[in-house]
């Protein structure tokens, strides 16, 4: 099943997935990785796939999944827009529980070591759009300041743009309301 109003859409159902692994492997196609360059915001995506293990422990722990998610493109550069070859292999852990059992001390607790998973909501009527949860991953992963090598940006570049300009002189409102009081 698809979503067609999702770029990369691979649906599975959580009801479907028995308490073994159940392993799958997904890949955007050329259409596909298109339409995610216009979302995303990148000028080439040349691959987007990931392969990831599932296995449903239950409704006290849920189902995990474990994975590789494995991307190549380009990205523009924030000093030259020039393009920046990206090649990306990043891991996937991520365990999917009822929004009752998310609590904040489980999620802080997950938040402070390397090898923690990030705690998800179970998908309504356990239906769980993969392309998507990768979609969304893989844009995390990007690099927010991709740099072409040598690309700097000069003083000279730089003399219109400052987030310290002084601010524009406006009129008083009250100063205007008492012109026109001394007028009278």
């Amino acid at each position: 099943m698809t979503n067609p109003t999702i770029e990369f859409s691979r649906e599975i159902n959580f009801h479907d997935l028995s308490s073994k692994e159940k392993r799958i492997a997904i890949m955007a196609e050329a259409g596909e990785r298109k339409a995610l360059e216009g979302r995303i915001g990148i000028p080439s995506l040349t691959k987007l796939e990931a392969t990831v293990m599932l296995l449903n422990e239950g409704r006290s722990k849920g189902v995990s999944m474990i994975g590789k998610l494995s991307a190549e493109g380009d990205q523009a550069c924030i000093a030259s827009l020039k393009p920046v070859a990206f090649t990306m292999q990043e891991n996937l852990n991520i365990r999917f529980l009822a929004e009752d059992l998310i609590t904040p001390e489980l999620e802080e607790e997950n938040l402070y070591t390397p090898e923690s998973e990030d705690l998800e909501p179970y998908p309504a009527e356990g239906l769980l759009d993969l392309g998507e949860l990768v979609t969304q991953y893989f844009a995390l992963f990007l690099d927010p300041y991709p740099r072409a090598e040598g690309a700097e940006l000069s003083t000279e570049q730089m003399k219109d743009i400052s987030i310290n300009e002084p601010l524009i002189e406006k009129p008083n409102p009250f100063a205007e309301l008492a012109k026109l009081r001394d007028k009278t």
